[in-house]
């Protein structure tokens, strides 16, 4: 199983409490901080669970971006980032979400990346299974209606 990163995947390399001002401009993103001042490409920016699904456009954008970068893949920092959210799910619903984004977006990795990507997801599966197992087996040591009652809450919410 591959070993899971401890580190913040970051995109502008530069500590968040560096950073004065984010401006949105059109195409672009502009960080301003102590000592810096930089511009990101959305097509730098991995997509995210909280909006809507990337559209065509958006996959064309990428692809657009990506033809500037050797070998015409997402940036590294892609990985990280879908590992840290992989690591930071609170739930397997939540981490099914972020599988389902990840398995849209696979082709822009490369195939070790996605086989990286894949071993990660089932190890955080497993470890939330495995947690919702014990919190279930902690309730069993009740009563039994009451374990019920409490183990249809706990699946409602996930």
């Amino acid at each position: 199983m591959p070993a899971l990163s401890r580190k913040k995947p970051k995109v502008l390399n530069v500590a968040p409490q560096k950073i004065r001002e984010i401006r949105l401009w059109p195409y672009v993103i502009h960080v301003v901080g102590e000592g810096l001042s930089r511009f990101v490409s959305y097509g730098d920016m991995p997509p995210i669970v909280a909006v809507q699904k990337p559209t065509p456009e958006d996959v064309a954008w990428w692809h657009k971006r990506w033809r500037q970068n050797q070998p015409h893949l997402a940036p590294d920092f892609w990985v990280e980032f879908f590992e840290a959210k992989f690591r930071e799910a609170p739930t397997e619903s939540q981490l099914f979400a972020w599988g389902e984004l990840v398995g849209f977006v696979k082709h822009g990795f490369s195939p070790e990346k996605v086989v990286f990507l894949q071993q990660v997801y089932r190890l955080i599966r497993h470890d939330l299974r495995v947690s919702l197992g014990n919190a279930i087996a902690s309730f069993n040591h009740g009563d039994s209606r009451r374990t019920s009652i409490t183990f249809h809450r706990i699946i409602s919410h996930s």
